[in-house]
């Protein structure tokens, strides 16, 4: 049940991103944009991640939302025609795209205990804590 519950979140955030892309009128893409935060706080959830659901419904949905409503009250209601130098744009976001996915290429295969991650902190802690603890 939960499963399919999932999976009625995730079509409905690929919706709302779809329907987020296509609208002209700034003001239905920004209550879009709530909607799609309070969807993705609600798939958090259902990952046992309270705590980052409770971040992105307050920070995503509320606070970037009277962000945007503000800012949209000093600009009109409908996105302008296109640019000329839209291919600046593009070019600056497939740019950026590259950049992270090179630096995706350095990190540790996920899990892997010999990971710098794991070999900070870690082995202190299961040496140590057990006679902190005083756990026998």
């Amino acid at each position: 049940m939960t499963v399919l519950f999932g999976v009625f979140l995730l079509t409905l955030v690929v919706i709302t991103a779809l329907a987020i892309g296509k609208t002209r009128n700034l003001f239905v893409a920004v209550m879009l944009l709530g909607l799609f935060s309070l969807l993705i706080a609600a798939k958090f959830f259902l990952l046992d991640a309270a705590d980052v659901a409770l971040t992105e419904a307050a920070v995503g949905a509320g606070i970037s939302t009277v962000l945007f409503l503000g800012a949209l009250a000093l600009t009109s209601e409908r996105e302008r025609t296109v640019t000329p130098h839209r291919w600046l744009s593009r070019a600056v976001v497939t740019s950026a795209t590259l950049v992270l996915l090179y630096a995706t290429f350095d990190k540790p295969t996920f899990g892997d205990p010999d990971a710098p991650v794991h070999q900070h902190v870690a082995p202190w802690y299961l040496e140590k804590t057990p006679q902190y603890v005083a756990i026998p």
